[in-house]
């Protein structure tokens, strides 16, 4: 069965009967629910206009999720306290750590990674800051993590240096559980969040600490860096094509955080290509 813009080539997320309505109307109101214009950069377009692309984008999508954000109800009962650890390239990470305000004995832990395709987006954005403190008043500790990203407004860092400090802020968590009342550490992020969870699963084991993590959880996650190919094993890239985001967007970013098709084949980088006896244990 033909789905989205495979179905119709004309599809947009407002047309297509998949589509829930009260997304699309939320989209509407910035104009994101009909076909996105073309950026008319491509990959081997100059590194600064692709870097300021990024910023652009990093702009638009704050501008989108702080009203989306503001219009949410806020989580009660959940405080929030800030850290500085220190990564395995020596540079200070950020940590937010939230949990519930009567919360007592070891709970859950989830080390959160935030979405921007490694590239754009902040652990301190309002949308983000509501999903931490929403997971936490759920009965979870939260730990959101300040990395680097390769682009915006805290690059231009490209892999793996938004990977180490995800590592550094996920071993950390592990090793100060006690401390945080956490009883185990789940490692999650959605999109780009998703690939460094994933992707964070091959470093933690090459490295021997995999152990020390008691799962990896991806949201739609960011992990092909295939945007341009037509791939029949990834069907979803062209039926939903300019659903909100674009494949040419998406490999924009992704030419940055890996410049120049560097670590194309290297799991640690992109997770979908991990190979088989990669994903054993």
């Amino acid at each position: 069965m033909l789905l989205g813009r495979h179905a119709d080539p004309d599809s947009t997320l407002a047309t297509d009967p998949r589509s829930d309505p009260r997304m699309v109307a939320a989209l509407a109101q910035f104009g994101l629910a009909g076909r996105l214009p073309p950026s008319g950069l491509s990959v081997d377009s100059p590194v600064e206009e692709r870097h300021a692309f990024a910023t652009m984008s990093e702009e638009g999508m704050g501008a989108v999720f702080d009203v989306l954000a503001a219009n949410a109800p806020a989580p009660t009962g959940v405080s929030t306290m800030t850290r500085t650890i220190t990564g395995v390239d020596g540079n200070d990470i950020t940590i937010y750590v939230s949990r519930q305000d009567d919360a007592t004995g070891p709970l859950p832990g989830v080390v959160h990674l935030h979405g921007g395709g490694m590239a754009i987006g902040s652990a301190a954005d309002v949308g983000y800051i509501r999903l931490r403190e929403a997971l936490a008043a759920t009965g979870l500790v939260v730990v959101g993590v300040e990395f680097r990203n390769s682009g915006g407004k805290l690059g231009p860092h490209p892999y793996p240096a938004g990977l180490n400090d995800c590592g550094s802020a996920a071993q950390w968590a592990s090793v100060h559980r006690d401390g945080l009342g956490i009883s185990h550490v789940i490692v999650s992020g959605e999109s780009g969040g998703g690939n460094l969870t994933l992707t964070l699963a091959h470093k933690a084991r090459r490295e021997g600490w995999v152990s020390d993590i008691a799962g990896f959880y991806a949201q739609c996650p960011y992990i092909s860096n295939r945007w341009l190919q037509e791939c029949e094993d990834l069907p979803s890239l062209t039926e939903n094509d300019g659903y909100f985001v674009s494949c040419e967007q998406l490999a924009l970013l992704g030419s940055l955080y890996a410049p120049d098709g560097a670590h194309s084949s290297d799991a640690a980088c992109w997770a979908a290509v991990a190979s088989d006896d990669e994903l054993e244990g």
